[in-house]
């Protein structure tokens, strides 16, 4: 199930429209918000840790990013405790409050 909510949450939606059981979807932002929520709480897992990283980083930082989809990527990311200062699961990855986040 991980897998597929990061799919869903990284892949592009012309990608995602070619598959069969999203051809009738008109926007992928409602089920990329929800993921994305559905990730953070996926953060215990230590095996997609580092995916659930990825996606995140990679939908608050892109520019191609819907601004609802990078307010859903703050605030999991927010959930996943790096809003703390404390970083990623020891990965020592630490953001930066006024940048990543709040920005």
């Amino acid at each position: 199930m991980v897998i597929q909510l990061v799919t869903l949450c990284d892949s592009d939606d012309a990608a995602l429209s070619k598959l069969p059981c999203y051809r009738q979807v008109s926007s992928f932002v409602p089920l990329k918000v929800s993921g994305l929520a559905a990730l953070a709480a996926c953060r215990y897992l230590p095996e997609v840790r580092e995916k659930i990283f990825t996606v995140l980083y990679k939908t608050i930082n892109s520019p191609q990013s819907i601004k609802e989809l990078q307010d859903a990527g703050k605030e999991a990311m927010k959930k996943v405790g790096v809003a703390s200062g404390c970083g990623f699961w020891g990965m020592g990855v630490v953001v930066e409050r006024e940048g990543l986040l709040y920005g």
